[in-house]
């Protein structure tokens, strides 16, 4: 879609944008990678489709993307060596993706990842850029620099997180990729499993029902889960994640590690505590409390991990399976935190 733009004035142009905004205040994304985290793997789709508040489609664009890396294998993505290959680099279709974004609700099934990735490659692009025009930078007459547009990080008005929304739930997820999901909420009534039928499915077709699905999602679940751009940052690994837990987690201890957090007992000051996904209120509540505790805080399980923050007890998986083969105590979010504010008091006194 042309946005017809190049002969109006700016107030013309800022009211035609104001109308499309309003008019579809929602855009989801599914993105296609060679690998799950940012830092080190690369885009090679993306899938954005907006919608009006009652649902309707209102505009779809997808783009395969040339990271001029090694795309990884085909059955992570669906894509050739050669699509990928012919396609454009993110660069090339930066502005497209920021038109689609931009003053919009970002809506994504896994914000930590997808809101990662754009973020990622949209810093690529602008440091691309910025390589591809230094040459041509020339003083102008009067001293004055040319400014160039060297483009932007999308700049969404609030990003939600529908894979934290189910999570925060309650409910037991079988299976957490996004069909699975659907499934569970009877809106998907295939396989999530892989399988050749689905393998021979194109990749912009299976981005599309993803991005679909995702939107139908969000219409189905009430208070989804929303950040703000500026309250997130990226992680080691590229993840998106709130500014505190990505903080909390680089910090260096308050005290020394004194082991296993002992059932029955009382948090110490050093106790070193792992979130895992099966929690019903904000990771930032958590962590907030374990710090204002003298607790750290970490991302991984490890032997020095004296806690772990879990709301299920049967059918433990990733993290809590682990700690529990490791002997390390489980505790659910609201004892936790409640613990944890025992503790700061306790200590203030």
């Amino acid at each position: 879609m042309s946005n017809g733009n190049h002969h109006l004035s700016r107030e013309e142009r800022r009211a035609r944008r104001q109308a499309e905004l309003e008019r579809a205040p929602f855009v989801v994304a599914t993105v296609q990678t060679s690998g799950i985290h940012p830092a080190s793997a690369r885009m090679v789709a993306i899938d954005l489709a907006t919608f009006t508040p009652s649902g309707e489609l209102d505009e779809h664009v997808h783009h395969v993307l040339n990271p001029k890396a090694d795309p990884g294998p085909p059955h992570l993505h669906g894509l050739s060596k050669e699509e990928v290959a012919a396609a454009p680099t993110f660069a090339g279709v930066a502005k497209s993706i920021c038109r689609m974004i931009d003053g919009r609700t970002l809506i994504t099934f896994d914000m930590a990842l997808t809101w990662g990735f754009i973020v990622s490659e949209s810093k690529r692009a602008i440091a691309h850029n910025r390589r591809a025009h230094a040459p041509k930078q020339r003083r102008r007459r009067g001293g004055k620099r040319n400014r160039s547009n060297f483009g932007h990080v999308p700049k969404p008005v609030a990003l939600i997180d529908m894979l934290t929304t189910v999570r925060r739930t309650g409910a037991t997820i079988e299976d957490e990729r996004l069909r699975g999901v659907a499934r569970q909420w009877g809106l998907f009534d295939g396989s999530p499993q892989a399988s050749r039928e689905r393998a021979s499915v194109p990749e912009a077709e299976f981005s599309f029902e993803s991005t679909q699905l995702t939107w139908d999602l969000y219409a189905a679940i009430e208070n989804p889960v929303s950040y703000k751009a500026e309250e997130l940052k990226a992680d080691r690994c590229g993840l998106q994640r709130t500014v505190l837990r990505v903080d909390a987690a680089q910090a260096d201890a308050a005290a020394e590690n004194p082991g296993a957090y002992q059932p029955g007992g009382s948090l110490q000051p050093g106790m070193e505590v792992v979130l895992t996904p099966q929690i019903e209120l904000p990771d930032t509540e958590i962590i907030q409390a374990a710090i204002d505790a003298g607790l750290s805080y970490s991302e991984k399980l490890g032997r020095g991990s004296s806690l772990v923050i879990c709301n299920h007890t049967q059918d433990l998986k990733g993290k809590a399976m682990h700690a529990q083969r490791k002997n390390i105590p489980l505790m659910a979010d609201t004892a936790f935190v409640e613990l944890a504010r025992q503790a700061a008091t306790a200590a203030e006194n």
